[in-house]
């Protein structure tokens, strides 16, 4: 079965962290599918669309890039769209010349590139099916640019299947007016690289928050200034805070409210490996998110057999709870305090292999990769 995954967010030469949480997923898929990836970005370097092929384990990828736009508001918008559908036309233009013939195409992110998807399903005659991660539909108050709500409902109306990442935000595209049948899919975590950790022997109480540290999403002075009133109390508490983001304002803010740097640490943008080691070596991933559909780092923290406290947002208690974790309610600093303050005084309430256990059956690349073929058959009626 071969399948054409268009891909609005996707690592690239401009942002190598760019929707890597979809690329995990292609990877899970792969495992069962011949899969070929297509993602279009803007970039400063080039001067005409550039194409670039690679090939990245089973996936084969290709890579599209037109002129950024440098004019006022009015003309980048009417650029955009040039050279998008220039790009559209070539991915057409591209596919046929390799006689690639698609059983399927998988959009990862409607808005945008799931015009493309109904072009092609019109052109070549097959379905698409669409996987949401987006926190646009279903963050509090959200509003939604008119543009990409007519978009995003045109592409949803139009595929054969939607797979959002909780239900959750299935619950927030069904309020867009949508009807196509969805099944949630969760985001996936590579357990054989998020290996279970050995028994920390440590005096010190470790957290470790990982995240692109958006304040208005994240929190982070949330967490900063629950931490800086237990540290002062306990001098064993100790924070790590990772981030592909900027830092400094999280330093700033540190400093100001005078956390001691031997208690506090700072780690910048970091790869796969590194983030399963520092998963393994704290006793628990600290979330004070104030919406958010369901974050990798979660599975991640689950496979290295590490527990999770988080807000009560959204996506996360349809896989957050008592057995593996802490729910809080957003902003409620109170009660992140009480929650840190019970791993502290016991560190070993969760059981390690229980989480690991939990994290395999549900987020590893074979079951969200079989669970997405059983889709696609669906959609094919081949069994």
């Amino acid at each position: 079965m071969k399948i054409l995954f268009l891909n609005s967010w996707y690592p690239n030469r401009s942002n190598d962290t760019l929707g890597n949480f979809v690329e995990k997923h292609i990877e899970a898929i792969a495992q069962n599918v011949d899969a070929y990836t297509c993602s279009i970005f803007s970039s400063d370097t080039v001067k005409e669309i550039t194409t670039i092929e690679s090939q990245k384990g089973k996936v084969k990828e290709l890579h599209i890039y037109y002129p950024k736009p440098k004019q006022i508001l009015f003309f980048k918008i009417f650029y955009s769209l040039y050279y998008l559908l220039k790009s559209y036309r070539l991915v057409y233009r591209y596919y046929k010349s390799k006689r690639v013939t698609f059983n399927l195409i998988h959009v990862n992110v409607a808005f945008p590139i799931g015009l493309l998807a109904i072009w092609l399903k019109s052109k070549l005659k097959v379905p698409y099916v669409v996987t949401e991660h987006s926190t646009s539909y279903s963050k509090k108050g959200s509003n939604l640019p008119f543009y990409q709500k007519v978009v995003a409902q045109l592409v949803f109306k139009n595929a054969s299947h939607i797979l959002p990442v909780s239900s959750d935000l299935k619950n927030a595209i069904e309020r867009l007016g949508v009807t196509t049948p969805q099944t949630v899919v969760p985001n996936v975590v590579d357990v054989h690289l998020f290996e279970l950790k050995e028994n920390l022997q440590s005096s010190s109480i470790k957290f470790i928050h990982i995240s692109t540290l958006n304040e208005q999403q994240k929190n982070i002075s949330g967490i900063l200034k629950v931490f800086s009133k237990l540290m002062l109390a306990n001098k064993l508490i100790e924070l790590t805070i990772v981030s592909d983001g900027s830092i400094e304002k999280a330093k700033e803010l540190a400093d100001a409210l005078q956390i001691p740097a031997s208690q506090l640490h700072f780690i910048g943008k970091s790869t796969a490996t590194e983030i399963a080691g520092y998963l393994k070596q704290n006793d628990a991933l600290v979330l004070f998110s104030n919406y958010e559909n369901f974050p990798c780092v979660i599975p991640e923290s689950f496979a290295v057999g590490t527990p999770v406290i988080s807000s009560n947002v959204n996506g996360i208690p349809e896989y957050v709870n008592n057995s593996n974790g802490i729910l809080v309610e957003p902003l409620n600093e109170e009660q992140l305090k009480v929650a840190i303050l019970s791993i502290v005084n016991n560190k070993s309430q969760f059981d390690a292999l229980t989480l690991r256990n939990y994290a395999i059956s549900k987020f590893s690349y074979e079951a969200v990769g079989e669970h997405v073929f059983e889709i696609y058959k669906a959609c094919l009626n081949v069994s």
